[in-house]
């Protein structure tokens, strides 16, 4: 089973090198009681299943410089996106396929394809990696997975996890323009709903939990035309920021509201 833990590996930093037109993010979760890193391709959850990929491929190398926790040393993560990306260089040559995910856990650091084809695939990687790469051991495994499932309920986060990758977006913002989250500020939700009664139901939530209701808005022609945007003073920490936006996500529900995200000012 696939549990969230809510802490940011170092392979965040190879997002960037995937295609611009994808939409690549990574997440921590726990497998069996130890630490996997997930990069995920969000952009594949709205065009799956393709029929024409009905086959999973999952192939990487295992790691040589293994930790502990089984996540591979910060030192050898370079070689092992190398072959990685040499091997799906190899399968473009062979089927069409598309990446839908890396996994590094348990000492591996593995992809997921979707491909058309399966015929020479697994003599095509054994040849790389004997011409290549022949002190690493490797892993191969193929899954006949038309509807995609895998990528769908193992590989796409859950609502926790994004949510949680939502907020550390934010906070490495924060951040990056110098602010070092050591003080208290107000932070400001945004809910939109679809009728006033609704928002109403939600405020009385908000006041009954120390928000401060700071803006009202009502947008014409719009599906979710009543906005509202609450406020309350807190520490930003992973931990706090986590509770808070699903409590307010949870609380919007209920009233047909949808979460827009929060917002806090820089403090130096």
């Amino acid at each position: 089973m696939k549990k969230y833990i809510l802490f940011i590996l170092v392979s965040c930093a190879y997002v960037n090198a995937y295609a611009q037109d994808e939409n690549w993010d990574t997440y921590m979760a726990e497998i069996a009681k130890r630490p996997a890193s997930i990069l995920v391709d969000l952009s594949l959850e709205a065009k799956s299943p393709n029929a024409s990929l009905p086959y999973l491929l999952i192939t990487g190398p295992k790691s040589k410089l293994c930790q502990g926790n089984g996540l591979p040393a910060k030192s050898e993560i370079d070689e092992l996106e190398e072959i990685l990306n040499t091997t799906g260089t190899f399968i473009t040559g062979l089927t069409p396929k598309v990446l839908a995910g890396t996994l590094t856990y348990n000492c591996e650091r593995v992809n997921y394809y979707y491909v058309k084809d399966t015929i020479g695939l697994s003599f095509a990687i054994a040849r790389m990696y004997n011409h290549n790469y022949k002190d690493y051991k490797y892993v191969y495994k193929m899954k006949h997975d038309p509807e995609w499932n895998v990528y769908r309920d193992f590989l796409y986060p859950n609502e926790e996890s994004m949510t949680w990758m939502e907020n550390e977006k934010i906070i490495t913002e924060l951040i990056s323009q110098g602010d070092s989250l050591t003080k208290p500020r107000d932070i400001t939700f945004e809910i939109i709903f679809i009728t006033e009664d609704d928002r109403k139901n939600f405020m009385s939530f908000a006041h009954s939990n120390d928000y401060q209701v700071v803006e009202l808005d009502h947008i014409k022609n719009l599906d979710t035309p009543y906005g509202i945007k609450i406020s309350r003073k807190e520490l930003i920490k992973s931990d706090v920021i986590a509770e808070l936006t699903t409590t307010v996500k949870k609380e919007a529900k209920k009233y047909n509201g949808k979460y827009m995200g929060w917002t806090s000012p820089v403090v130096k």
